[in-house]
């Protein structure tokens, strides 16, 4: 029973996907399809830029249409300078490749292709020279160039390659103007010639460039130079300057071609005569370039010694690995550059110091040099030709120029060990990860200030190895930590990102961040991630970019133990249980990294809880709510494993079973919650009869928990008669327990009911006030119209019975 204290007291608040394009390109009636070895060219051909922007593409006469054409990896990224035509007689061929000084899309942009020769330049490209060996014909040079023809020029077919002159016209040349006529102005060639141009009987036919010593009249002894045996053997690189005269020597034949006067296409062979063959600068064997395979060329240029450094064959066409030392051909030539403005001191500078004679321009152009423009620019491309009887697939694929635009781009492959942790470890080849470290493939791109052009947006091809759950990424431009461009989820769940960048990088925005980071699963056995290559193309620069295979341990083979510091409870019927305990490799802590990866296997009576978790020391705290609990005995049987599925006896993912009993005593009836002090509304007495209601400070709850369909009944009698608190008189007036207008109870010392109720779930709480009395029900004052003004308190005494009853 419980009392109340009442008063009157008043208590007062960027793509566009660009998707790499397979198959081959659209080349017209000039390319045989069954042409195996066309095929083979593009189907292996390297990575390169598209060219179609950068460069110019020209062919002269004959039968000579080269273009552009995709690679199965990049659009427009092959040039083809020559085709096979098997059969003899077939047309000549001649085409070149050219920088272009503007570039062809988007001329706002910043793009200018051509070499400065007063700066440091490298150029990386691959050539194809068909399959044919020593069938192939003519070959390919790379060439500076400053002629007057610019992006349109061309030289010679057959042995001139496109850039030497020769003596195809059919007629003896009086001298070597006859010869230099048709070699490209302003130039300077590297040459790798497919077909040693060895004809005794060539006079005014085009075949006799690398005959090397050969004797003026018939029957001279000579001794022929090493030099001049790799040039007449077989395939050779060689160098010089096509328009020098310098470059070509005369020698007599014993007979020469007479045209017939009356018919320019007959005549007779009559006496010695003049043929010329070519001086060739430093020339080396190549052995068998038209192997079918694909040849690398690395060009170094040193603005400060004058020097090009060339090196073929330095990487594997297969794996795009260095060779070894035996596979590569290299050399370093020096070149005669004529920069207007600066001290060109070249051989023939000091010739005509020397003897006092001054070489005019022209004189100069001619001879053994080259001219740039005046800020040191020159074209630069590959050149190739054909002859009548025997030709070959020439195809040119360009890797990277520092004139095309200067990036320096890396890929670096980190771990975290936990997704909290901020240090980044390196994962080299043959590395280990574990599951829920955070793997990330990171790819950078830095704008080089020395750059002449800016670098267009990127097509990225980003490989997702499995089995990494991949997390996030994207692009970001400057600052690494704002993804400018995010990868979309659905993107994530693919085995590789293909889009296009949406900016471009130059002076103002110099950098990009590819990121994509992935979480490593659980797994039963080791795995092997493998290792990665990400392709990205543009318009002016294209890379690929690797990263090594590691691998994915598998859990550690544990002995899990699981202990509970307690393992039987009695419970009041209200109380709550507090399971504590650890899980242990065989009592030896499990490293906190690893943890994250453990969870506990809860049953309750049978059935799956949820009402706990391990921390990262192993440590566990199982919280059981009391109306988790029946009455009487309970059981818990709590189990530590790891996140991968096991088999129930597997102890290396599952723990020993620990079994807690819980015992819950059976509920009560009572009064839950009730005000300590109480209070009805201050009112100013009228001298008439009249209610005073309570204020809203009463509270009164009963707790059952006895389960439902428990009754009970509350009630109410008056304990001390209300009273003036100084104690000098009782209230004029009844307390009374309304029940609505004109039903009304007056307390005295008998209880009086004040409501029932039968449950309808176990632990029911009824609150009695709002749910049983309103503004006209419950206690209330009715005063007299004699009474007194003053403070007034009594008491109630409250009582539950347990079962209904009668009003």
């Amino acid at each position: 029973m419980k009392r109340w204290l009442v008063g009157l007291t008043v208590l007062l608040g960027w793509l566009a996907i660009a998707v790499p394009i397979s198959g081959y390109a659209d080349v017209g009636d000039k390319v045989d399809y069954k042409d195996e070895d066309w095929h083979h060219g593009i189907e292996t051909a390297p990575q390169g830029v598209p060219l179609d922007n950068l460069f110019s593409i020209k062919g002269a006469g004959f039968d000579s249409t080269p273009e552009f054409i995709d690679s199965a990896l990049v659009p427009k990224s092959i040039a083809r300078i020559t085709y096979d035509r098997p059969a003899p007689g077939a047309p000549k061929q001649v085409a070149a490749i050219w920088s272009r000084k503007d570039p062809q899309r988007n001329p706002l942009s910043r793009s200018d292709s051509r070499l400065n020769l007063k700066k440091d330049t490298a150029i990386s490209l691959w050539m194809y020279f068909g399959n044919k060996g020593d069938k192939a014909a003519d070959g390919m040079a790379f060439v500076l160039q400053n002629s007057s023809a610019g992006i349109k020029s061309l030289g010679a077919a057959g042995e001139g390659l496109g850039v030497w002159g020769n003596d195809g016209n059919g007629d003896p040349q009086s001298d070597v103007s006859g010869i230099t006529y048709g070699a490209i102005d302003n130039s300077w060639a590297l040459e790798f010639d497919t077909r040693p141009n060895v004809s005794e009987d060539s006079l005014g036919g085009a075949d006799s460039f690398d005959l090397g010593k050969i004797a003026k009249y018939p029957g001279t002894v000579f001794s022929e130079i090493s030099e001049e045996k790799v040039v007449r053997n077989g395939m050779h690189i060689a160098s010089g300057y096509p328009k020098s005269a310098e470059t070509y020597s005369d020698s007599y034949y014993k007979r020469q071609w007479i045209k017939d006067p009356n018919n320019p296409n007959r005549g007779k062979w009559n006496g010695p005569g003049k043929l010329y063959k070519m001086n060739h600068v430093r020339p080396k064997s190549a052995g068998n370039l038209a192997d079918g395979k694909w040849h690398h060329l690395s060009l170094a240029w040193s603005a400060t010694n004058k020097t090009m450094t060339y090196t073929l064959n330095d990487i594997d066409p297969n794996n795009k690995k260095k060779q070894s030392i035996d596979d590569i051909i290299t050399d370093t030539l020096k070149i005669n550059v004529n920069i207007p403005g600066e001290n060109n001191l070249n051989a023939l500078d000091k010739l005509s110091k020397a003897s006092g004679i001054k070489l005019n321009e022209s004189t100069r152009d001619g001879a053994a040099s080259i001219k740039t423009d005046p800020d040191g620019n020159v074209y630069w491309g590959v050149t190739g030709a054909t002859n009548a009887y025997s030709s070959e697939n020439g195809l040119v694929v360009v890797d990277s120029a520092t004139s095309l635009g200067h990036v320096e781009s890396s890929a670096t492959l980190t771990k975290k060990t936990s997704q909290t942790s901020q240090n980044e470890e390196k994962i080299s080849e043959g590395d280990s990860v574990t599951s829920g470290d955070q793997v990330t493939y990171t790819y950078t791109f830095d704008y080089q200030g020395n750059s002449q052009q800016d670098i267009h947006p990127l097509t990225m091809d980003v490989p997702l190895p499995t089995p990494l759950k991949w997390q996030s990424g994207g692009v970001s431009y400057g600052n690494e930590s704002i993804l400018s461009e995010p990868f979309s989820t659905d993107e994530l769940t693919h085995t590789q990102i293909q889009k296009t960048w949406t900016q471009s990088l130059n002076g103002t925005n110099p950098k990009a961040i590819v990121k994509v980071t992935g979480i490593v699963p659980k797994v039963t056995s080791p795995v092997k991630v493998a290792a990665v290559t990400a392709r990205f193309f543009g318009d002016n620069y294209q890379t690929k970019l690797s990263l090594p295979s590691y691998n994915i341990q598998s859990k550690k083979q544990m002995d899990l133990k699981l202990t509970a510091d307690k393992t039987s409870f009695e419970l009041k019927h209200s109380d709550s249980a507090t399971i504590t305990g650890s899980l242990t490799d065989n009592d030896q802590p499990i490293p906190a990294e690893e943890m994250k990866d453990y969870h506990l296997n809860a049953l309750l009576n049978g059935k799956a809880t949820t009402s706990g978790s391990l921390d990262s020391t192993g440590h566990f705290n199982f919280n059981i709510a009391p109306k988790d609990l029946k009455v009487g005995d309970n059981q818990l049987v709590l189990v530590g494993a790891d996140d991968v599925d096991a088999a129930d006896d597997d102890r290396s993912h599952r723990s020993n079973a620990v079994t807690i009993t819980i015992k819950r005593e059976e509920g009560t009836l009572y009064i839950s919650k009730v005000a300590e002090n109480s209070t009805f509304i201050p009112t100013q007495l009228t001298g008439r009869p009249q209610w005073i209601s309570r204020q809203n400070d009463w509270q009164l709850k009963v707790m059952d928990e006895r389960g439902a369909n428990s009754k009970w009944t509350l009630q109410v009698s008056l304990g001390t008669p209300f009273h003036l608190k100084d104690g000098s008189g009782l209230m004029t007036g009844d307390v009374a327990l309304r029940h609505g207008h004109d039903q009304d109870e007056v307390l005295k010392n008998d209880a009086v009911n004040v409501m029932s109720k039968t449950t309808t779930t176990e632990d029911e709480e009824t609150d009695v006030l709002p749910s049983h009395w309103n503004e006209v029900e419950g206690l209330a004052l009715h005063v007299n119209g004699g009474a007194v003004a003053g403070d007034y308190e009594g008491t109630f005494d409250w009582q539950l019975v347990d079962g209904p009853q009668a009003d």
